[in-house]
């Protein structure tokens, strides 16, 4: 696949919503293969012959494009961290701090100290924890509990929601989550 294409199909993706580096690495290459695997399905002349050195040049292809967005300041792995971790508590799909990590770093594999940065940014544990506490309120206390510390949230903030949800209920569980949105706008401004 030529250059023109490939920094045309980034463009777009990249239009949509804001990709990691070694996340549109991934697309760029699995696109530029898929050509490759075109070929010799239908039989191009030479195509076995050249079929590595193709997919070597397409490597380097997408690797030059790549590191030519990073250049122009139009990939940026920060702002991608902090994108995604804004999406996760804006949007709902609460997570505790420990996946958060796993979800950037790890699947998105973007560095851990911007991960960490975008986390401490926009993430509340507290609130995300008093959030899933009350989607899963029709739990017992001690199954819930035993959710929330498989969703990786820490001892001391599951004692905290909890003690809050045994005292007062789900109402005590939407007051802490007022609180904490309160506090974290403050912090914000």
């Amino acid at each position: 696949m030529d250059r023109a294409a490939l920094l045309r199909h980034a463009f777009a993706l990249l239009a949509n919503r804001p990709h990691s580096r070694s996340e549109l690495y991934r697309k760029l290459l699995t696109l530029s293969l898929r050509r490759e695997v075109r070929l010799r399905k239908f039989g191009a002349a030479n195509i076995e012959e050249s079929f590595e050195g193709e997919r070597l040049s397409s490597t380097k292809l997408v690797a030059s494009i790549v590191d030519e967005l990073i250049d122009r300041g139009v990939l940026n792995d920060s702002f991608y961290a902090l994108w995604h971790t804004e999406q996760r508590v804006v949007g709902g799909a609460h997570r505790s701090r420990a996946q958060l990590l796993g979800e950037i770093s790890g699947t998105k594999r973007v560095d851990f100290s911007l991960t960490e940065a975008a986390i401490v940014e926009f993430h509340n544990e507290l609130e995300a924890c008093a959030n899933i506490s009350l989607r899963r309120s029709g739990l017992s206390v001690t199954r819930l509990k035993t959710f929330l510390h498989n969703k990786a949230f820490t001892a001391s903030v599951v004692d905290t929601v909890m003690r809050v949800y045994s005292e007062e209920g789900k109402e005590g569980l939407m007051r802490l989550v007022r609180e904490q949105r309160e506090k974290r706008g403050d912090e914000l401004r």
